[in-house]
């Protein structure tokens, strides 16, 4: 009964690894500030995924704590098969999670010099 329990730490971990890896690589050596600014740009995409996957298991993690948010009401509305309540909810989600997008594209655009519009 409690495997599942670990699965899910170990995809957690597996998850954070890389962001942990570049932080303590920063720590570590001390990088000077022109190699900072190269590893900056796949810590916010991996922030800006973070974010993704945590709106996308936002109804399982609201239903199995029992916590009312966003994530029960989508469960609730699939319980009582309400369907415009779960088209609303869906579009919500999908929105934060584009609009997230979005801004990790406007910041790593900031950052990095390398990349131009067009």
């Amino acid at each position: 009964a409690a495997g599942w329990w670990l699965s899910v730490l170990n995809a957690v971990a597996c998850t954070f690894a890389p962001v942990l890896m570049i932080m303590m690589a920063i720590e570590r050596v001390g990088a000077s500030v022109a190699s900072q600014a190269g590893m900056v740009g796949p810590v916010i995409t991996i922030a800006g995924l973070q974010i993704g996957y945590l709106f996308g298991s936002i109804i399982v993690m609201e239903s199995l704590f029992n916590y009312t948010g966003m994530g029960w009401l989508t469960y609730q509305a699939l319980l009582n098969r309400d369907m415009p309540l779960i088209q609303a909810t869906v579009f919500v989600i999908a929105a934060v999670v584009m609009l997230t997008n979005l801004a990790v594209d406007l910041l790593y655009l900031a950052i990095d010099p390398r990349i131009r519009l067009g």
